[in-house]
């Protein structure tokens, strides 16, 4: 897989490292590859997840912000969207509920050249706690023809009904972490 990483430095002086590595998204029926996706890791410098650190604030909307569109800049590169392909890219929620993140995302995304083929944001943390209306609004800018939204939640079923209001065309379920030794976990 093609990776790439980069520093930042938070409002807060704290030095991150963020991965971008490519992962092949499959058709499951078929078994073949029909997308890439860029999988995001952010850091501590020094190795410890920046996004779930022990007795430290979250990273504030700016932070996540400038992650977003640095991830952007070099997700673009990496994707290598074809005519008639299809990539995907992360975005924090915070960013996209921002009038100024949309905005910035979309400027960045038309002055790299917009890709041949579609591309797809994948909106990250805190969807659980915004209203239907208020993701609806924020999603908008972003469900055009080459532009679409991946709304990435835990499996939660309520959480999935409430999102069935929501006009996004994706829902991605995250399994990672959640208990299935027992058939009430599955």
């Amino acid at each position: 897989y093609e990776t790439v990483t980069f520093p930042m430095v938070t409002r807060a002086r704290r030095e991150l490292t963020v991965t971008l590595t490519v992962q092949p998204v499959f058709d499951l029926a078929r078994g073949e590859p029909v997308s890439r996706r860029i999988r995001r890791t952010v850091r501590h410098r020094g190795g410890e997840p920046a996004l779930a650190a022990r007795g430290v604030r979250t990273l504030e909307t700016v932070d996540l912000k400038r992650i977003d569109l640095q991830t952007l800049n070099h997700g673009l590169d990496l994707l290598h969207i074809g005519p008639e392909g299809t990539g995907v890219l992360p975005a924090f929620w915070r960013t996209l509920v921002s009038s100024g993140g949309r905005f910035a995302l979309l400027c960045a995304e038309l002055r790299h050249g917009a890709p041949p083929g579609t591309l797809l944001v994948e909106v990250l943390g805190g969807l659980e706690r915004a209203p239907p209306e208020a993701i609806d609004e924020a999603i908008a800018h972003f469900e055009t023809a080459a532009l679409g939204v991946i709304l990435h939640i835990a499996p939660d079923p309520t959480l999935a009904r409430r999102l069935a209001r929501v006009r996004a065309r994706c829902l991605a379920i995250d399994f990672a972490g959640v208990e299935h030794h027992s058939a009430r976990d599955w």
